[in-house]
């Protein structure tokens, strides 16, 4: 299952961001292959003081996401307009490899800045038009009570490694079952993630109906 809870303290306040395991911390804009940049593409980004003004109790830089356009059915991740894409740079996951990825989940801070009740995220391995590999979905609008999840502050959003199943196209047709999925981090072809804005299920999406920040995106290990 997909998780999300309140966020404790600012994440982004953070003053050291070790790798392997923090993937981006978005402080810095097409920078180096480091845990503080992300290529960035068509995602959208907010510097310290526009994310300050906009996205509060933000206190660094953050990626944003929000759909510029309408989506059709069954879409995928296909052109959703800008800023509809965040591809981060390829920064290690773990030191050694050949451990397994149980009890391993990829976390990450979100804001919802407008209230999200259609559309979705795809988490995908993989980076310039090579997102085929592993994929995860995001929608934590579909548990919300009355499918609509509101604005309520910074959350921090937890996706357990076995959440990332093979290949993406299943997605469209059976979001729900369960797909090959890895089992040590060697099986994962590259540490590059991208957050796709989709819409996979069988209704259209209005635009701007995909509004979010996000911020320290990261590998941990969880009980």
């Amino acid at each position: 299952m997909l998780g999300t809870a309140v966020s404790p303290q600012l994440f982004a306040s953070y003053i050291v961001h070790p790798s392997p395991g923090y993937l981006s911390t978005f402080e810095v804009q097409y920078g180096p292959t480091d845990n503080t940049s992300f290529v960035g593409w068509t995602g959208g980004y907010a510097d310290q003081a526009t994310a300050t003004a906009n996205y509060p109790g933000a206190t660094g830089a953050v990626a944003v996401l929000q759909q510029g356009s309408p989506m059709s059915a069954n879409a995928g991740p296909t052109s959703q307009g800008n800023p509809g894409l965040l591809q981060l740079n390829p920064t290690p996951w773990v030191s050694n490899t050949s451990l397994s990825i149980n009890n391993y989940a990829l976390k990450f801070e979100y804001l919802v800045k407008s209230t999200w009740s259609a559309g979705q995220i795809w988490i995908a391995v993989g980076g310039w038009y090579g997102w085929s590999s592993y994929t995860a979905r995001f929608a934590p609008w579909e548990s919300a009570p009355g499918g609509k999840l509101q604005p309520s502050g910074w959350q921090t959003a937890t996706i357990p490694l076995t959440e990332f199943h093979k290949g993406n196209e299943f997605w469209q047709t059976s979001y729900k079952t369960s797909g090959a999925i890895a089992t040590k981090f060697s099986d994962f072809p590259t540490t590059e993630v991208g957050f796709l804005i989709a819409n996979d299920l069988p209704a259209a999406v209005p635009v701007n109906s995909v509004n979010i920040a996000i911020d320290n995106v990261r590998i941990v290990k969880i009980q």
